[in-house]
């Protein structure tokens, strides 16, 4: 299992973009969330330092933080310029989330995966089988005995059955981990 451990901050890299995602968009935001992407979810007013993600139709007038940037550009942090939103062209998850690295010229890091509470949307951590014995299913500790956790949430993830799928799944639409 890789998990990083973390140091406290709630970003892993300093240069990955973090994203805004539109109400209707729940489970994309659950999906980015699980590659280990900032996912602000839900998201009506996004600011101009995460990209928007949206199923609305062009010509819909972006929210007033993003007219305040260059037409059709949203400032990083370290300068960098990138698309000021992103309008999904398919209702499919999986194709979304294809468009979203494609669009913003990422890929997939499996450094990152499973790095994030998907409830919470901040960064997990490493902890030992004694923080969360009592909060774990009985036969957990036959298949692992690495843990993390959400500092803000309590919720208690470890590699199971659910994280093989999810790769799998990744690996069939063309955005694979290794």
């Amino acid at each position: 299992m890789e998990v990083r451990p973390v140091d406290g901050t709630d970003d892993l890299s300093g240069t990955t973009p973090a994203f805004c995602v539109d109400g209707m968009l729940g489970r994309l935001a659950k999906w980015l969330r699980i590659l280990g992407y900032d996912a602000e979810f839900p998201c009506s007013d996004p600011s101009p330092e995460r990209i928007f993600i949206t199923m609305r139709k062009s010509g819909v007038r972006p929210p007033a933080s993003v007219r305040r940037v260059p037409p059709g550009h949203v400032w990083k942090p370290g300068g960098i310029l990138l698309s000021a939103d992103i309008r999904l062209t398919s209702h499919e998850t999986l194709h979304q989330l294809r468009q979203i690295f494609d669009e913003a010229g990422i890929r997939p890091d499996p450094c990152r995966f499973l790095s994030r509470c998907v409830v919470c949307n901040v960064t997990v951590r490493c902890v030992t089988i004694d923080r969360v014995i009592d909060r774990i299913p009985k036969g957990v500790l036959e298949i692992t005995e690495e843990f993390t956790e959400c500092p803000r949430c309590g919720r208690v993830y470890w590699e199971g059955t659910h994280p093989i799928r999810i790769r799998t799944r990744l690996k069939e639409a063309g955005l694979d981990l290794e």
